[in-house]
């Protein structure tokens, strides 16, 4: 990338980052500068937006939330270490989170289905510490396609899916975050 910009690539970054004042060749921080381009795009094609890029976007940003299992703005959630972490949408939230970047976006969101409704991985997360059991829940929640607790029961909240107890998708799954 140096090599681009005319500095001798084997230049150490310090001194590509460092003030032109001190000596420096001025270049912003390569993490920097890629988490202000990927704001950019966001921002030019976020949710409002029908281009091609912005369905992207909404797309990609759904699935993270389907994929952490909580509701809200998915700009505004914290990722997980139990997510796939070497994701675009991933790396722009721990970014965001590391500088101090706040986006509010219309994003689709999860929401409760019913009232008293209640999202597994929420409450999981609340209830046990361990980072490696927390995962295989998450991944088990994620193969029977289940986000919250009506995903399970019948609709009069009195009777557990049978296939899903017995570790099957379920085909009557009624919810809408049957993916």
């Amino acid at each position: 990338m140096l090599g681009k910009v005319g500095v001798v690539r084997t230049a150490p970054a310090l001194l590509a980052c460092a003030p032109t004042q001190l000596g420096g060749f001025g270049l912003l921080s390569f993490e920097i500068d890629q988490l202000i381009s990927h704001i950019g795009m966001i921002l030019q094609h976020g949710p409002n937006n029908d281009s091609i890029t912005g369905s992207l976007l909404r797309t990609a940003f759904e699935y993270f939330a389907i994929e952490l299992g909580f509701q809200g703005d998915p700009l505004a959630l914290i990722p997980q270490p139990y997510v796939t972490q070497q994701t675009w949408t991933n790396q722009i939230l721990c970014g965001m989170r590391k500088h101090n970047v706040q986006i509010v976006s219309d994003f689709g969101r999860l929401k409760p289905w019913t009232r008293n409704d209640v999202f597994i991985m929420e409450e999981v997360v609340q209830q046990i510490n361990s980072p490696s059991t927390v995962a295989i829940i998450n991944k088990v929640r994620l193969y029977l396609q289940v986000t919250t607790l009506s995903d399970m029961i019948s609709a009069d909240g009195t009777i557990f899916d049978a296939n899903l107890l017995k570790g099957e998708q379920s085909s009557s799954n009624p919810n809408p975050s049957f993916y």
